[in-house]
């Protein structure tokens, strides 16, 4: 089976990079082929997609404007729009990752429980319903534990 592990961030010592390394040996070990697909994969090989990077500044901005204060955008409308603009960029380069390798199934992390990138996670939703992808989601940070996502 071909299985994506996503993530914001790969291949770094956070909690969810090394996490995600045991699931890759596991994985293989049992005679799946993995892929990481990701924001940025620091040692890893993997898959970059620019936008799902935890430090993307249009996301950042999106975040800001969601959770915090709506100050650079000029109304609701025009933040639901940035939204969509950066869902359909991510949407593409996802699909398009998923079909050139025959993916099978796909393992988010913490993409839909922590609200850290709505953009993100809208993308993941639609392109999984899309392609009737099986999907696993692997959860342990919650937006209930952040202050600024809460």
């Amino acid at each position: 089976m071909n299985i994506a592990l996503c993530h914001y961030r790969v291949g770094e010592t956070d909690g969810v990079s090394l996490e995600m390394d045991k699931w890759e040996k596991v994985l293989e070990n049992m005679g799946h082929k993995v892929y990481f697909i990701a924001g940025s994969t620091g040692t890893s090989d993997g898959y970059i997609i620019p936008e799902m990077n935890y430090r993307f500044e249009e996301d950042l901005k999106i975040e800001r404007n969601a959770y915090l204060k709506l100050e650079d955008y000029q109304d609701e409308d025009e933040l639901i729009r940035a939204i969509k603009r950066q869902t359909l960029k991510i949407e593409e380069s996802l699909k398009k990752i998923l079909i050139e390798n025959k993916i099978d199934l796909i393992i988010p992390n913490n993409i839909f429980s922590i609200g850290r990138s709505i953009p993100t996670a809208m993308a993941f939703v639609n392109v999984i319903k899309e392609l009737g992808i099986r999907c696993i989601g692997h959860h342990h940070d919650f937006y209930w534990e952040r202050v600024n996502f809460s």
